[in-house]
Parts: C-alpha cells; sequence; structure tokens
C-alpha cells in the first residue's frame, strides 16, 4: 500500500483556501451591495431634488416652459443698423442713455451707439414691456413667468400662481403685477427691491391699467365699472403704498378707461375712449379734455399727456398735448400718423414717411426721411430710432425744417 504523504497536510490547505476565497467573495458582495445602495439613494435624491428645484417648471402649462432661459441671445448687434432678419421686433423703449428692444424670443439693452449692454431669451408667449427710470419689467400677458432687469442684468424674477393680465414698473425699485381670481375679476400684487411683496389688493372691478407715482409711494388703478343701470363708467383707486390703504378714488361716467398715469407733480391723468380725464393730487378736483375725433393713439410722459385722434377718413391728424394741469397745445399734421414717442424735452411723430421731431411748444426741430416700412419710432436722448420689420436703425442728424406742418 503505498502511502500518501501529506494527504492531511493537503487537504487541510483546499479548505483555507476555499474558506479565504468565500470570505473575499464575502466582502466583494457586502461591498458591492454597499456601493449600490449609495447610487441608488444618491439618485433618488437627485431626483427629489431636481423634482423640487424644477417643480414649477414641469408643472407649467404646455407652451411655458423655459421662459427664463440662459442662451445667447439672437440679436447680434455692434452698431448701428441692427438687423433683426431671425426674430420679430416687437417694441422699442428708452432706456438709460440707449433703448431697450424686444422681440418674439428675447429682450436686450442696447447704448447710444448699437452695442448690448445686457440681453436674455424670455421665450414668452405674448411678452409685455414696462420701462421704469432705472429697471424694467418684462412678462407673460396670459402667462405666468416675470422678470425685472436693470442694464446690469437680472435683479428679480419668479412665477405667478395665477395668469398675469397687466403690469407696471415703478421708477425706482418697485413693480406691480395684475393677476387673475377665481372670485374676483382680478387682483394687485406690488413688490419691491429684490422682489419682495410689500401690497396686495383684491378687485371686484376689471383692471384696465395701473401706474406709480414719481417716487413709487403712491399707485393709481383704472378700473371699469358698471353701475346698477347698466351704464360702463371709469374708476380710479388711489393707494398708499406706504400705509398699505386706498386714500382716494374717482369716477368718470359713460366711459371706457384705456390707460392711467401719475405725473411728477401728483397729478392723475386717465385716458378713456372719448376724453382724458384730470384728477388733482388729492381728488378732490376733476376736469375732462374731450377728444374732437377719435382717439387713435396716445402717449405718458412725466409731465404730459400726448393724444392722437383724426377722422374717419385719417387724411390728418390732431396732436393735443395736455400738460400736468390741463393746458392743452395741438397741433395737426396733414398725414395718418403711424406712431408717436414723447418725451419730457419733445415729441417725434412718425407720419407720410418722416419722422417730426416738436418742442413742447410744437416748434419744428428737425424732419428725417424714413423707409416706408418703419412701423415704430422712438425720441430718446435727442436721437431718433426707427425700426422695421428687418432692421433697427438710428438716424443720424440730416436736414432740419421749421413750420407748423409738413
Amino acid at each position: 500500500m503505498k502511502k500518501k504523504p501529506n494527504q492531511t497536510k493537503e487537504t487541510v490547505y483546499d479548505i483555507e483556501a476555499y474558506r479565504r476565497k468565500k470570505k473575499r467573495q464575502k466582502r466583494l458582495h457586502r461591498l458591492f451591495t454597499l456601493l449600490a445602495a449609495m447610487l441608488l439613494i444618491g439618485g433618488t435624491g437627485g431626483v427629489l431634488y431636481l423634482y423640487n428645484r424644477y417643480e414649477d417648471l414641469l408643472m407649467q402649462p404646455p407652451g411655458q416652459q423655459g421662459a427664463a432661459s440662459s442662451q445667447p441671445g439672437t440679436v447680434q448687434a455692434g452698431s448701428f443698423p441692427v438687423a433683426l432678419d431671425a426674430v420679430t421686433p416687437l417694441e422699442i423703449e428708452g432706456f438709460g442713455s440707449g433703448l431697450i428692444l424686444l422681440t418674439n424670443e428675447d429682450a436686450a439693452v442696447l447704448q447710444a451707439d448699437g452695442t448690448v449692454s445686457s440681453q436674455f431669451v424670455h421665450t414668452y408667449t405674448n411678452p409685455v414691456l414696462r420701462t421704469g427710470d432705472s429697471r424694467y419689467l418684462l412678462y407673460d400677458r396670459g402667462g405666468y413667468g416675470y422678470r425685472v432687469q436693470n442694464e446690469g442684468g437680472t435683479l428679480s424674477e419668479g412665477r405667478t400662481t395665477n395668469s398675469i393680465l397687466n403690469g407696471a414698473c415703478g421708477h425706482d425699485s418697485a413693480f406691480a403685477l395684475v393677476t387673475s381670481e377665481s372670485r374676483y375679476a382680478g387682483s394687485v400684487q406690488v413688490y419691491g427691491k429684490n422682489g419682495r411683496e410689500l401690497f396686495s389688493w383684491y378687485s371686484a372691478e376689471q383692471i384696465a391699467d395701473l401706474a406709480f407715482s414719481h417716487d413709487d409711494r403712491y399707485l393709481a388703478v383704472a378700473t371699469a365699472v358698471f353701475d346698477p343701470v347698466g351704464s360702463l363708467n371709469a374708476r380710479v383707486h388711489l393707494f398708499d403704498l406706504e400705509r398699505e390703504e386706498e386714500v382716494a378714488s374717482a369716477d368718470f361716467s359713460d366711459a371706457l378707461p384705456l390707460g392711467v398715469n401719475i405725473l411728477k407733480d401728483g397729478t392723475v391723468h386717465l385716458v378713456a375712449d372719448t376724453f382724458l380725464g384730470i384728477l388733482s393730487e388729492d381728488f378732490s378736483e376733476q376736469s375732462k379734455v374731450p377728444y374732437l375725433q377719435t382717439l387713435r393713439n396716445y402717449q405718458f410722459s412725466h409731465t404730459a399727456t400726448l393724444l392722437v385722434t383724426s377722422g374717419a377718413n385719417e387724411v390728418s391728424s390732431t396732436l393735443s398735448l395736455v400738460a400736468e394741469n390741463g393746458e392743452q397745445k395741438e397741433q395737426t399734421v396733414r398725414n395718418s400718423v403711424t406712431d408717436v414717442s414723447l418725451t419730457d424735452s419733445g415729441l417725434c411723430v412718425l407720419a407720410g414717411g418722416s419722422a417730426r421731431v416738436y418742442s413742447p411748444e410744437f416748434e419744428m426741430v428737425r424732419t428725417e426721411q424714413v423707409a416706408n416700412d418703419v412701423f415704430q419710432i422712438l425720441y430718446h436722448e435727442g436721437e431718433i430710432y426707427v425700426m422695421s420689420s428687418s432692421v433697427l436703425d438710428r438716424l443720424s442728424s440730416g436736414a432740419s425744417g421749421e413750420g407748423s406742418e409738413t
């Protein structure tokens, strides 16, 4: 019988190696299990974080997502003229030493030389621009998104619970939004610096327009009211935002309110369908400036209201500049007026293929020929800007004319 030397020893060695191998496998299994658990927990936490972070975006109605995109703007400008081939231009407004260009895709602040100082893609369905002295408000009418910007960038942005109907930008740091309500005709929310809500008011009356006083302390809200016999009246509410209460109101009978403004001296101008209503600072006195023809356009400044009226055939137009106290100056233009731009130092009229600058006394200051497809004009800081569907341009100083009309 042969011996099998070291048989027992060999058997013991194999068992120990097997045990060590099983221990290594067990440790690896535990490690993999732990890693899998960590990944699962981390993934779940990540999903919860993303859901909490972007819940408002996920819950947006169709067509409202991406309302504050950080994509590069589509308006590429370095000088005038600015090509607008890739966008649909909507509006230009004076801002700082330059202007704001609003398109269907973005809003851009342009300096007087045509360079872009700030820009963002809004993707709002129905963007509306409201400007103040140092900042501007952009909101999506019928949607939920809004943003407040200055020349340096974003100051405040957010989304409302209910759809936005209207808005106003204060002269300094305040802004206001009118939103729809289930049990009211609408509500007004006033926000201060950094978007903090300061005041809210719920209205049973249809809100037509609103405006801040020059120091942002007061807010005028114009509403449409039906009286007991069914007649439509215009009403102006005045709120003291520091005291957080309504301090005055006034009615104008048989009127459809269109726009309201608080002028620099505290006087309130209400543009209605058939007249301009004027209210003293404390609403103790009121008067009317009736329109002799149909109202076609109007513009507000810090010190006056410009009214453009004409007959049914629109072969000529009347410009009426109404000061704070109701004093009125008039100028007749032998053309249909396409657009107007009013400042405290003068006004510009787009009519008959020309841009005509007048002083507040309606003295002719400057006349420039423009292309036939120009539909909007801006007179700001002594410069004339014109916009067509494809180009935004600044007119260089050319021939000027004198006289009462051209």
